[in-house]
């Protein structure tokens, strides 16, 4: 009964998506649960708003259509491999129906946290036929690209206890709070201890998405997920980057920014037109005083070692964030530069060494620190509403 319900919106998807053009990008986070797929989509997604993209973010079993069945019958833990992939597969098509396709059909770009390889990797472990799991997803649609997060399932599963303040690792007996039953392979039986079958499964799922993803090898990034958050990030930026995809976006020395106004361009704006003396831009996801990227402007001295901190001043003389110059020869060249683009205002300045302008803008810190940020513009007392 349940299979024929399921079965009845797989088909209605699939005529409905078939042949539907695609204009934008379909891009695919796939890895181990723990290996930082969700935080990597928040922060592409970023990027590409920023460009001017219209993004969604798809996270797999999350069609609003069927999640209460799915919810529904997780609880009750006896779903049999063949039943559970039917779940998933009604799930994706539905989501590729009414969420994912309308986006890129418009040129937008959807990020899909886990795709149908997810399903033929759990699906097989189960002893489901792989033939049968490819045949279910035969129409939907290939990505651009697959990237890849590769990591030790030992460093996953260390994540995965983290998310809960309350859990340790000697807290075993309370492992259902942290692992979710189907997610972590409970339903199997590779260990009689939960935390060492869901190792198990994770090294499984390890082995089966690097011989699945050896046939994808000009559209797939492996990333070594073991990284910290900005390393991986950066990988994936980079990887889009080589393949035009990101064209914006350049490197000064390891780092990578993106150009709003590049050298010699036209800015115009109440104040004045200016031909651009040197690039500006901003570095991705970093948090200034504005709660935005810091802002940089890059010269083209890619040896020297001089940062020039810039307090930019509005033109009320009031403290607005800070910027920074990169990639000059002197402290006059920066003052020359940044009075050019900003005539008439109040400038104070520092300056620093390179190494330490990374340090400072790059700390992981910086992610956890934007709650305070947000407490200090918002209030204490509405946080979190």
């Amino acid at each position: 009964m349940l299979d024929s319900f399921l079965n009845k919106i797989i088909k209605t998807a699939q005529k409905e998506i078939l042949d539907k053009p695609i204009k934008g990008l379909i891009l695919v986070f796939e890895g181990l649960d723990g290996s930082g797929k969700s935080t990597q989509t928040e922060l592409v997604a970023k990027i590409f708003k920023k460009i001017g993209k219209e993004v969604i973010i798809s996270r797999w079993n999350s069609s609003k259509k069927i999640s209460d069945v799915v919810k529904f019958l997780k609880n009750k833990k006896d779903l049999k491999p063949q039943t559970w992939t039917l779940l998933e597969a009604a799930d994706l098509y539905e989501r590729l129906r009414k969420d994912i396709l309308p986006v890129v059909q418009n040129g937008g770009v959807a990020i899909l946290d886990r795709y149908y390889y997810t399903a033929l990797v759990r699906g097989c472990i189960r002893g489901a036929d792989p033939e049968w799991i490819n045949e279910i997803y035969k129409y939907v649609p290939e990505p651009d690209y697959i990237f890849y997060f590769r990591i030790n399932p030992i460093i996953s599963l260390s994540r995965v206890l983290k998310r809960s303040k309350e859990l340790s690792i000697s807290d075993i007996f309370d492992i259902n709070e942290v692992l979710k039953f189907y997610e972590s392979g409970q339903d199997l039986s590779f260990h009689e201890n939960k935390l060492v079958n869901f190792y198990f499964f994770q090294k499984k799922m390890t082995e089966l998405y690097d011989t699945i993803f050896k046939e994808y090898k000009d559209k797939v990034c492996v990333l070594d997920a073991s990284k910290d958050i900005l390393s991986v990030y950066g990988d994936i930026i980079k990887f889009l980057r080589n393949e035009k995809v990101l064209t914006g976006f350049r490197t000064f020395r390891d780092m990578i920014y993106f150009v709003e106004l590049p050298k010699g361009s036209l800015k115009v704006s109440k104040e004045n037109e200016v031909m651009m003396p040197c690039n500006y831009g901003f570095i991705p996801n970093t948090i200034g005083e504005d709660l935005m990227e810091v802002d940089v402007l890059v010269g083209d001295n890619e040896n020297s070692d001089l940062v020039v901190k810039l307090y930019h001043y509005n033109k009320k003389d009031e403290f607005s964030e800070v910027k920074y110059a990169i990639g000059f020869s002197s402290v006059e060249e920066v003052i020359k530069a940044y009075t050019q683009i900003y005539p008439n205002r109040k400038m104070k300045y520092g300056i620093m060494k390179f190494e330490d302008f990374k340090k400072e803008i790059n700390k992981e810190d910086d992610f956890r620190s934007i709650e305070n940020l947000l407490k200090s513009y918002i209030g204490e007392g509405t946080y979190g509403l």
